[in-house]
């Protein structure tokens, strides 16, 4: 039963948040 809160969280409307990645194009505005 604990692992369906985690997929919950997974399958959410949203996203998953992806860890701070500068190199990442969502985080680099320029």
């Amino acid at each position: 039963q604990e692992d369906s809160g985690k997929v919950d969280a997974g399958y959410s409307d949203e996203p998953p948040t992806p860890p701070d990645d500068p190199s990442a194009p969502s985080n680099n505005p320029n």
